[in-house]
């Protein structure tokens, strides 16, 4: 159990920080896809950030996810179509383990716009409920293993923690949910 964590640990980190071995300032551009474990879906997303070469790095990060779900019970199917995007602002910091791999380590603040669109389909007609949208504070946290293929092209996997809240009203009932994944990543860093 100790091994299966440190392993994770080291592979931790996702998507967005300086180019791993960060020694000289730069802006860099990271485009990541991953795939969430509890939610079961893929997301993607980017990230434009300027690496101050002393390892540390400021980012501004989109992250975003559609889906599809049907379930069918008695004749009748319930369709959600998903779709959540994320908008954030972070730093991280990166550092070599030798000369070719590097880790980074961060995490984001930022907004989270959320749609549920859902309908019915039975006996062949189909219709529209009512859509639900939210928007909230949403969070995440990475860390990565960084392989540098050349000076400025940095590969990396990693992991990512992120959630958000979110208030449904329903007719008048009012509920709130928190959301929150587990998500295992891979991306690029391009330093200019």
């Amino acid at each position: 159990m100790i091994m299966k964590k440190a392993i994770c640990a080291s592979l931790a980190l996702p998507i967005i920080s300086t180019t791993a071995f960060g020694d000289e300032p730069g802006v860099y551009v990271s485009p990541f896809v991953g795939y969430g474990t509890d939610f079961e879906e893929v997301y993607y997303g980017a990230a434009v950030g300027y690496d101050m070469g002393n390892g540390w790095s400021v980012y501004a990060q989109y992250l975003g996810s559609s889906s599809e779900e049907a379930e069918t019970e008695d004749g009748i199917t319930l369709t959600l179509d998903t779709e959540f995007t994320a908008f954030s602002i972070g730093a991280s910091y990166s550092g070599a383990l030798n000369d070719g791999f590097g880790y980074s380590i961060g995490g984001s603040l930022g907004i989270a716009s959320w749609d549920l669109d859902p309908h019915v389909e039975q006996f062949g007609s189909s219709f529209k409920l009512a859509k639900f949208s939210d928007e909230a504070l949403f969070f995440d946290l990475f860390a990565s293993l960084d392989y540098r293929l050349t000076e400025a092209a940095t590969v990396y996997l990693g992991v990512r923690y992120y959630g958000f809240d979110i208030e449904f009203d329903l007719d008048g009932q009012k509920a709130e949910e928190t959301y929150d994944d587990f998500g295992i990543e891979t991306g690029l860093r391009f330093k200019f």
